[in-house]
């Protein structure tokens, strides 16, 4: 089984319990973080830059836990599994040392342990704060300054793993019965990043309830 680790903070319980673990492929090994809430939770602010740090330092430990050839797959809990997932890791993962959603999104991700991804990972943990401080993305922006070190698959099929960005754009006819959401039948895997907290629970409510019933 692949290890999956996910760090939750309080102000995201309710993805974990209402969408992450209901979902989740149960082939993965799932290992939960819990962390303190250091400050508020809204984007760019000093506590989710503290999140930031601590999203690093679990990346980094994770690492350093492993064999080298072992996959080791990471995720945020924002996000829903439509359809089983592990078996496509190491398929489309090869014989590199990282695979991402889009360009090295931080949000889900797969490594293939080698001693050079311990130490780009170690030095992640070590990245300077006036850098993960930067918005938009902190520890996404980190991850993308290392990525050159790396040796990158081609990344998650974006049919297969999705932000869903056209989401945004059909859920109030969605919430108002006009239409259904539109769900691809190769979906595997919806996290509608870069959006208000409201808008991403409402739109995995409705994937939830259209997949799951």
């Amino acid at each position: 089984m692949i290890p999956l680790y996910t760090l939750c903070t309080p102000s995201h319980e309710v993805f974990l319990e209402e969408f992450f673990l209901p979902t989740v492929d149960p082939e993965f090994d799932l290992h939960l973080i819990r962390a303190e809430q250091q400050g508020g939770w809204e984007f760019a602010t000093e506590g989710w830059h503290n999140n930031v740090r601590q999203k690093l330092a679990m990346f980094a430990d994770a690492v350093r836990d492993h064999s080298d050839g072992e996959i080791v797959m990471f995720t945020d809990v924002d996000m829903i599994f439509v359809k089983p997932y592990a078996h496509r890791v190491p398929e489309l993962l090869g014989e590199c040392e990282i695979i991402n959603q889009g360009e090295c999104n931080s949000g889900f991700f797969a490594v293939r342990i080698t001693e050079n991804v311990r130490i780009c990972f170690e030095l992640l943990r070590r990245f300077p704060a006036e850098y993960t401080n930067r918005p938009p993305w902190g520890d996404q922006y980190a991850l993308n300054f290392l990525a050159p070190l790396l040796d990158r698959a081609n990344g998650f099929p974006r049919h297969e793993v999705s932000f869903a960005h056209y989401a945004r754009f059909v859920l109030d006819d969605v919430l108002a019965g006009k239409e259904k959401m539109p769900i691809s039948e190769h979906l595997a895997v919806l996290h509608p990043a870069g959006l208000p907290q409201e808008r991403k629970i409402q739109i995995l409510k409705v994937v939830k309830e259209q997949v799951y019933g």
